[in-house]
């Protein structure tokens, strides 16, 4: 068996015992040493610093330096490197004081052989390095390699205390993954983790060596820029993390787009300890996706009172359910052969006892995180489908209400029995409920949320599929599930116009494909009559957007019945188009 190689540096002053541990050490049968004999510290502190070694064979009285000071050198110069102190001092307590300040071993000279010193420089190795692997578990994220919170926390500690002294600033980025909920539900938890550890990759390719990239918790990450002398310094590293991070990631078959969401303070100009820098630049996060993500914002001083945080915004979400607080809104979707309104959107609402009414996209990623989404949506079937069969009762509304459903709500599997207890107990007809999903639930190809919604439709729920055109779908699985409603993407509406050949082609596909599958295909956000035209033109089915109504209480939903008992705006529309003809 072929021996090992293990470089030992000897710091040794005695010519005489230095060449009888060489002697000890020649005849190892289980490695072969490399020794280099220093005889003072400073040698030793120049060889560790410009050479490998794997071990120290260290004496304690050297010329320049005596007891365990020179311990206390070589460990703090290169704490990774495992000493063996090999002395003449034969002192219990100075033995324990050797091995607390960094020694793995302590051996007295003239008590023991090769075989002892052998084993001893064998062991040293062993047990600093399973003392690396511990602080390293401790100190670093397994996934991503990177700082953990532990660690950053103390390294921005130091680079405040630096920046004091050298009068200079530091800028701390807290970087977070938009949706990335999104791409761990629907395609599981080995590609979130792969896209984790490439995210960690493009952002550490954004920054400089000398600055710390760490892992927080979750798709969370900061950046600790040292050395920069105005603010707007970090602006150009947050540019190049958003544009590294555009680039589509190549998850196994998968190709899939992060954007992310940063938010930047700095030392001393926003804070002037490691909290509340801290706490600054998490809320600028926050700030840049309350405003639509994919961005980057400073903190300002203005934050501070703002209640949107995301601490504050979380523990009202916690209690706003069992309070009361949300409430549903109703947006109608029209026929755009009749003008006739054919459905409704159910839109929640979070009427917050001091900011007033809140919109969807400022808490709903919030609930995803935490997991309260479920409970919610429960409450928001529950709450329809009453709202449902009172107005069918009183025929007071019209035949049917579309509920969005998240790719969490998908893979609760209380769903499809909750629905098919409210079927079971009330005269509710499954058709006038319908079920909206993204279309990236589809594409991604989540068997377990793929599963619920066959269920679903085998109740006789009607099925849509929301902001269609965003990306590439499975249309053999649209095909299967009997898909009844397309939504087309509210980017592509906002981007069609009169003569916009490119993407007036997109939309005209997305109509072909829908009627070539029987399915309804309904266009999002329209907001002008030039488009209401267009869609008309190319025989879309049917629109909801503020051109014709913003989202309503319930008890508004009555007032668009007309004097002749119809539901619409087959007048508006008459209205409407013959200024664009």
């Amino acid at each position: 068996m072929d021996k090992s190689e293990i470089k030992v540096l000897l710091v040794e002053s005695n010519p005489a015992d230095a060449r009888l541990v060489q002697d000890m050490l020649r005849d190892s049968k289980i490695n072969e040493f490399v020794l280099t004999h220093v005889e003072t510290l400073a040698q030793a502190l120049h060889h560790i610093v410009n050479e490998h070694y794997d071990v120290v064979l260290l004496d304690l009285t050297l010329p320049d330096a005596s007891g365990l000071s020179t311990v206390i050198h070589l460990q703090s110069t290169r704490p990774e490197l495992p000493i063996v102190v090999l002395t003449g001092v034969n002192d219990q307590n100075i033995a324990l004081q050797a091995m607390q300040t960094g020694a793995q071993d302590y051996l007295v000279k003239g008590q023991g052989d090769g075989h002892l010193l052998s084993r001893a420089l064998q062991y040293a190795i062993e047990r600093k390095e399973r003392q690396a692997k511990l602080l390293f578990l401790a100190q670093y994220d397994q996934l991503t390699e990177l700082p953990n919170r532990i660690l950053f926390k103390d390294r921005l500690e130091g680079a405040l205390k630096r920046a004091e002294r050298t009068g200079t600033a530091v800028a701390l980025m807290f970087i977070d993954l938009d949706r990335f909920k999104f791409v761990n539900d629907t395609l599981g938890h080995d590609y979130g983790d792969q896209l984790l550890k490439a995210a960690a990759g493009r952002i550490r390719a954004a920054v400089r060596a000398q600055d710390t990239v760490a892992r927080i918790g979750g798709d969370e990450f900061t950046v600790i820029l040292e050395g920069i002398t105005r603010p707007e310094d970090a602006a150009p590293v947050a540019e190049k993390v958003l544009a590294l991070m555009g680039t589509p990631f190549k998850l196994g078959q998968h190709q899939v787009t992060v954007t992310t969401s940063i938010g930047i303070a700095v030392y001393p100009a926003n804070a002037d300890d490691p909290q509340e820098l801290i706490r600054a630049a998490d809320n600028a996060m926050y700030r840049v996706k309350a405003r639509g993500r994919n961005s980057f914002q400073f903190f300002t001083a203005a934050m501070n009172s703002s209640v949107t945080g995301r601490g504050s915004m979380a523990n009202s979400l916690r209690h706003a359910l069992a309070r009361n607080e949300f409430e549903i809104h109703y947006q109608p979707q029209v026929d755009l052969r009749s003008g006739d309104v054919v459905s409704l959107e159910a839109l929640v609402r979070w009427r917050h006892p001091t900011l007033g009414l809140i919109p969807p996209a400022r808490f709903l990623n919030l609930q995803e995180e935490n997991g309260q989404i479920v409970a919610m949506g429960q409450w928001l079937l529950r709450s329809v489908c009453t709202q449902l069969i009172h107005w069918q009762q009183h025929g007071t509304g019209p035949l049917r209400v579309a509920v969005n459903l998240s790719a969490r709500e998908l893979k609760n599997p209380e769903l499809t029995a909750m629905l098919t207890d409210i079927l079971r107990h009330s005269s509710l007809s499954p058709y006038s409920l319908e079920l909206e999903v993204a279309e990236n639930v589809l594409r991604e190809g989540d068997a377990a949320a793929v599963s619920t919604l066959f269920a679903l439709k085998q109740l006789g729920l009607r099925l849509a599929v929301d902001d269609f055109g965003s990306s590439a779908s499975s249309l053999r699985c649209l095909r299967r599930l009997h898909v009844d409603t397309l939504k087309i993407d509210h980017a592509l509406i906002n981007e069609v116009n009169d003569g916009d050949e490119e993407e007036m082609a997109v939309v005209d596909a997305i109509i072909a494909v829908g009627h070539h599958m029987d399915a309804q295909v309904v266009a999002k956000s329209v907001e002008t009559t030039s488009q209401l035209a267009i869609l008309c033109a190319h025989g879309c089915d049917g629109a909801q957007g503020f051109l014709f109504s913003e989202a309503l209480p319930a008890d508004s939903v009555t007032m668009l019945r007309s004097e002749h008992g119809r539901w619409g705006y087959a007048k508006q529309m008459q209205r409407e188009l013959s200024h664009v003809q």
